[in-house]
């Protein structure tokens, strides 16, 4: 049996299309080599691994037999648990959507197919101030990451002449979209951690635009728009009124991304005939717990034009 480990060579890591299994549970591995024993990341296979290697050979094998069949057991459970949980929230959003249609089934004569709904989610974090530790990481990694493409930008070797850096305002290109952006205040921000998404080309295309500006002129205009406060353990940009950077400073990611309620909502305004209205149910774990629910709350009617 292969050692899980030697001196000579690094791990390989899978690639797309690798069809080795994890020897201890089966599932697709993550690491092999000519020198490695396949191998997935759960902690516990790879756990398994290392103490048979320091056991007498009969032991081993006793050990891998009963480990291997402990780990694929635990993994049937949690899959199981995960199709539980998925048919009860399945389940549950169904039910929460009838009892709030009920209550607004009255409403502008509601009609499904006149005022259809999407579900949204809602962020519930909490405001608080920006931490010192988190804007000095965020400050790290921006200045390496500045003086990195400054270089780059000054010895000519990227394409100065691509013009492909304009943003149209989200709200003048989708206004529905945008006004459901409003409502979600922002549930695919809180990701953004310490690094807002921005890239290489987010960098590139600021200097493009600034081209008299020194790495720490690009610095300082980026670190100006930071909020004095934010969501908490959200992107550092994720204020109580949306991103405090400005559209054309914003990564590709948070110009481009469109979530499935933005999706759906898309996919129902070009609907034949064209919907008066779309409801915006959120669903924010707590409004299940609501007995006396508040349409008025979490329930947002997006129309094109004001409803009289």
């Amino acid at each position: 049996m292969a050692n899980i480990r030697t001196r000579s060579r690094p791990n390989k890591i899978a690639r797309p299309g690798d069809s080795r299994k994890c020897m201890v549970c089966g599932e697709p591995a993550h690491f092999f080599s000519p020198d490695y024993a396949p191998v997935c990341l759960r902690a516990e296979c790879k756990h398994v691994l290392v103490r048979k290697q320091h056991m007498h050979n009969y032991a081993s094998e006793q050990y891998f037999a009963l480990q291997s069949r402990q780990v694929k057991w635990n993994i049937r459970q949690s899959t199981l648990k995960k199709k539980m949980l998925a048919k009860q929230r399945k389940k549950q959003d169904k039910a929460y959507v009838a009892r709030l249609m009920t209550k607004i089934k009255d409403v502008h004569g509601y009609d499904p197919t006149i005022y259809p709904y999407a579900m949204i989610p809602k962020n519930t974090r909490e405001l608080g101030k920006l931490p010192e530790h988190r804007k000095n990481y965020f400050r790290e990694f921006l200045s390496t990451l500045i003086k990195e493409m400054f270089s780059e930008f000054k010895d000519n070797t990227v394409n100065a002449t691509e013009n492909v850096f304009q943003y149209k305002a989200m709200e003048d290109m989708y206004p529905m979209e945008s006004r459901a952006c409003a409502v979600c205040k922002g549930v695919c921000c809180t990701t953004g951690g310490e690094n807002a998404y921005i890239k290489k080309e987010t960098i590139l295309r600021y200097m493009h635009r600034h081209p008299d500006q020194k790495p720490k002129q690009v610095l300082a205009a980026y670190m100006d728009h930071l909020g004095k406060k934010t969501f908490i353990d959200s992107c550092v940009y994720h204020t109580d009124i949306g991103c405090s950077l400005p559209r054309n400073m914003r990564a590709d990611t948070c110009n481009e991304f469109l979530c499935d309620t933005l999706i759906e909502l898309d996919r129902l305004l070009n609907k034949t005939p064209v919907p008066k209205g779309v409801y915006l149910i959120e669903y924010a774990k707590e409004n299940w717990r609501k007995d006396n629910l508040d349409e008025d709350d979490i329930v947002t009617l997006l129309t094109p034009e004001p409803v009289i």
